[in-house]
């Protein structure tokens, strides 16, 4: 299982529930993340950005 975190830093970032290290840094916005969902099977982000766009993630 997984957390997905947005950031300032324009960068999407995938943890570990167990661990709580870092799986992934995903890259693709150039302004700051504002919004992350998780789709139901935890196969597929999305995330919103100031860049006035969305970006969907496989996971």
């Amino acid at each position: 299982t997984a957390i997905v975190s947005g950031s300032w830093d324009r960068m999407l970032r995938v943890w570990d529930v167990k661990s709580m290290e870092e799986k992934a840094c995903l890259q693709g916005h150039s302004r700051r993340v504002t919004s992350v969902a998780i789709s139901g099977d935890g196969k597929t982000a999305v995330s919103g950005s100031w860049d006035n766009t969305l970006r969907v993630w496989d996971l």
